[in-house]
């Protein structure tokens, strides 16, 4: 990053990581309220039709959900991000076409595993860590905190689904000034406690997490 575009650029980093803080910030001080901003998420997943989430979950699959990703992008944008961002996408096809190494390289190892699997996990492992069905379809009887769910990894969501203890979203809830990497540790721990027993919602594997979600099981 050279010093001219560096004055230009930090400021939007700092800007866009401020607000998701905040975001983030709000999500656990205002948990499963309408005052908390992941809250469309439930009105979405358990209020919506089980045939559009389905489909929500296809097209994020196969690469639609990325296609409409950039559009929102670009019409949000300003012109100049937008015609920097055609500029981008117009170089990577250049590139690959005239067989340059890298351009390849990072299409089909970046771009492309983000606009499929990436978007689809993440979108998975969004609606899994918040409001299993069961529990909130008993909302009323069951403490707001406990409206998420602690996901056991596999060996497969090790390698392919979950990062940084995200999988263990009731237990960050509980203590969220415990840092990511004690996470795991912290579940095991607590886990054979009544208190966490009488409202955790635990599911061994995101697989059995998304069936759960689609199926409206508990």
């Amino acid at each position: 990053m050279s010093d001219r575009c560096a004055p230009a650029v930090l400021p939007r980093i700092v800007e866009e990581t401020t607000a998701a803080r905040n975001s983030h910030v709000s999500h656990h001080r205002y948990l499963n309220t309408k005052a908390d901003p992941d809250w469309p998420i439930v009105l979405e997943v358990y209020f919506g039709s089980r045939r559009k989430l389905i489909v929500t979950l296809i097209a994020q699959l196969v690469g639609i959900g990325f296609i409409q990703l950039w559009v929102n992008f670009l019409r949000q944008g300003s012109w100049r991000r937008s015609v920097l961002t055609l500029v981008a996408i117009a170089a990577i096809a250049v590139g690959v076409r005239s067989s340059f190494y890298p351009a390849t390289l990072f299409l089909f190892y970046w771009v492309v595993p983000f606009a499929t699997w990436g978007l689809f996990i993440n979108t998975v492992r969004v609606i899994a860590e918040h409001y299993p069905q069961g529990i909130f379809r008993e909302r009323d009887s069951v403490p707001a905190l406990a409206w998420t769910r602690d996901v056991l990894p596999s060996w497969f969501d090790y390698l392919f689904v979950t990062t940084r203890g995200v999988n263990y979203h009731l237990t960050q809830h509980l203590f969220p000034a415990v840092p990511s990497y004690r996470l795991r540790e912290l579940q095991r721990r607590i886990a054979s406690t009544d208190a966490y027993r009488s409202v955790a919602h635990v599911t061994y594997g995101y697989h059995r997490a998304l069936a759960e979600i689609v199926l409206r099981k508990r």
